[in-house]
């Protein structure tokens, strides 16, 4: 459940993909078991974004912008790569990435407390 264990797992047999392919990717997120309200409930631990491979090193470079904190039962959030260039090939404020995403938060939360959980469901909605 870390980036050094993902890697030699996508790149060692059966899968064998070269690492400098592994910058493709965007974003590798780690789920975990948690305790909340005694219950027992999987949760996206972390957020890891892909944000280049140094061919020096024979590394990929990584950036974790969100992990979950089981103290407070929230995320916390740190510098995005990938939200910064989103915001700069959009032509995007920060003020209107945050808007952005802020209303993505809201339809989640919507689509939560309406219990929609396939596609299927969501599109009746619309």
């Amino acid at each position: 459940d870390n980036m050094p264990a993902v890697v030699d797992r996508l790149t060692n047999k059966p899968i064998n993909l070269p690492k400098p392919i592994l910058e493709n990717m965007d974003i590798v997120i780690f789920l975990e078991k948690f305790k909340v309200g005694g219950r027992s409930i999987r949760k996206l631990k972390e957020l890891v974004e892909i944000v280049g491979y140094d061919y020096n090193n024979k590394e990929l470079v990584t950036n974790s912008s969100f992990k979950y904190n089981p103290a407070t039962n929230k995320w916390d959030s740190f510098d995005s790569v990938i939200l910064d260039k989103i915001r700069t090939r959009g032509g995007y404020s920060i003020e209107q990435l945050q808007r952005d995403i802020q209303r993505r938060i809201k339809l989640l939360n919507y689509l939560k407390a309406k219990n929609v959980n396939d596609s299927s469901h969501f599109l009746r909605l619309y």
